[in-house]
């Protein structure tokens, strides 16, 4: 899934964290897991103190060394989130020099669950 997200540079740390954990979220809701009473806010540090939970159903999360995630359930690979790039841009009609220059975060993620709705448009 290509997604690109228009963010102010200051929020790009929060905002990359946010996006990782509603992704993982959504992955898991898919999966079927009841997400309904995990905070709005999944931090990863959430997610690492339900891993235990997540390996008892048979659901491997492993973080790859450039912050990137992979999800394994039964032991298949299922979803894989890759380190967001980042395009800096300028808007010249802005007069405030804080606000002049903004980041394109352009999400790289995939899943099998993104496949089967290609697949179900097609």
């Amino acid at each position: 899934m290509q997604k690109v997200l228009i963010i102010k540079r200051q929020d790009q740390v929060d905002t990359e964290a946010r996006e990782k954990a509603n992704w993982v979220k959504s992955i898991l809701t898919s999966i079927g897991l009841p997400t309904d009473d995990w905070s709005e806010q999944l931090s990863m540090d959430d997610l690492r103190r339900i891993r235990q939970e997540l390996k008892s159903l048979d659901i491997d999360i492993l973080d790859n060394c450039d912050n990137g995630i992979e999800i394994y359930y039964q032991g298949e690979p299922i979803a894989e989130w890759k380190r967001p790039s980042f395009v800096l841009r300028e808007n010249p009609r802005e007069r405030d020099p804080k606000e002049r220059y903004y980041l394109e975060m352009h999400l790289n993620c995939r899943s099998v669950f993104d496949e089967q709705e290609k697949s179900q448009e097609d």
